[in-house]
């Protein structure tokens, strides 16, 4: 199957984790933002994914270039707090554990120093 490119996004269509993951911390944080309605996203696609996955690139550059790892710290923030904004409220155990994640990743978006450990608490990914 062919993927075509959205005119209005530059990404591949069906949109995929990977294609989001590749436009940066800062594109990303702008689509993320601002999703066009029409966005048509990959079958497999997954918000849940897409923030653990940053998350997990949050842990990587916090032990290599602390600047970058704010600004996916960021986005992390960002998809945490929409997880938590879609959460229906009797979803209370996964409503939780995102928004303790959401604000972990907001400090350390703004903290200058990140733990050499894990940024995305542990229990982050069990929902």
């Amino acid at each position: 199957m062919e993927r075509q490119s959205d005119t209005s996004t530059g990404l591949p269509t069906p949109i995929t984790v990977e294609a989001l993951i590749a436009l940066g911390p800062d594109r990303l944080l702008d689509f993320v933002e601002h999703t066009p309605h029409n966005s048509v996203f990959d079958p497999a696609f997954s918000w849940l994914l897409l923030a653990e996955v940053v998350g997990v690139r949050v842990a990587f550059m916090s032990k290599t270039d602390e600047f970058a790892a704010s600004r996916w710290a960021k986005v992390a923030a960002e998809l945490y707090q929409g997880l938590v904004e879609c959460c229906p409220p009797e979803e209370e155990l996964a409503r939780s554990i995102w928004t303790r994640a959401a604000a972990s990743f907001r400090q350390q978006a703004t903290s200058p120093r990140f733990p050499q450990s894990s940024n995305l608490p542990s229990d982050a990914h069990a929902v």
